[in-house]
């Protein structure tokens, strides 16, 4: 894999987990019981808490990502089935020639 690649694969990893964190937590002034103010949504969280479920987000990421590295450098999955098969070349799931 090559750099960009694993950066690609790390972003998208940390993005997909960031929206599996953002609710953890949450509270709305509805749930609460507080008032809402004028212009807020009921539904807003009072304190999100931002920056500490970006770093859990990042925490998390990590050895997500480094199986997900792993299972592609040493191939401990097809990976290459994802590939269209005009495009594979030699592979173990194409019929050996006789």
């Amino acid at each position: 894999m090559s750099v960009i690649g694993s950066i690609i694969s790390f972003l998208l990893i940390w993005w997909v987990l960031l929206f599996t964190v953002l609710p953890w937590g949450a509270q709305s002034a509805h749930e609460t019981g507080q008032d809402v103010e004028p212009g807020n949504e009921p539904s807003a969280p009072l304190k999100p808490n931002m920056g500490k479920k970006l770093l859990i987000t990042t925490v998390l990421s990590i050895p997500v990502w480094l199986l997900y590295f792993a299972s592609v450098q040493f191939d401990l999955a097809p990976w290459d089935i994802l590939t269209p098969e005009s495009m594979r070349g030699d592979s173990y799931l194409d019929e050996p020639s006789s």
